[in-house]
C-alpha cells in the first residue's frame, strides 16, 4: 500500500523567493544554531533589494546568533543557499 507523508500544510512555509522553507527545516536550523528556544519567524520585506527572514527567539542577546542561523539555514536548504549566494534573499536576522 502506498505511504503518504505530508511535508507541510498550505501557508505553513516561509517563502520569499520560491525556496519554501518548511517548519521542519526551520526548526532543525534553529535547534542547530540557537539550541532549544521558543521562536517565531517572519518574512521581512522591508529591504527593497532583497526580502528575507526575521526570527524572534526567547534567548539572551547573542551577537553571533543571526550569522549562525543563516549558516544553518543555508546548510539545510540548497535552494535557500542558492538565493542567498545570488543576493536574492537578505541575511537572516535574529
Amino acid at each position: 500500500a502506498p505511504v503518504v507523508r505530508f511535508r507541510y500544510r498550505a501557508g505553513q512555509v516561509l517563502n520569499v523567493r520560491g525556496e519554501k522553507l518548511s517548519e521542519e527545516v526551520l526548526q532543525g536550523a534553529v535547534d542547530v544554531a540557537l539550541g532549544n528556544v521558543d521562536f517565531a519567524a517572519y518574512e521581512c520585506h522591508d529591504d527593497a533589494a532583497a526580502p528575507g527572514y526575521d526570527v524572534v527567539a526567547a534567548m539572551d542577546w547573542d551577537p553571533d546568533a543571526s550569522e549562525r542561523l543563516d549558516d544553518a539555514l543555508r546548510k539545510a536548504s540548497p535552494i535557500f543557499d542558492n538565493w542567498r549566494t545570488k543576493g536574492g534573499i537578505a541575511p537572516t536576522r535574529v
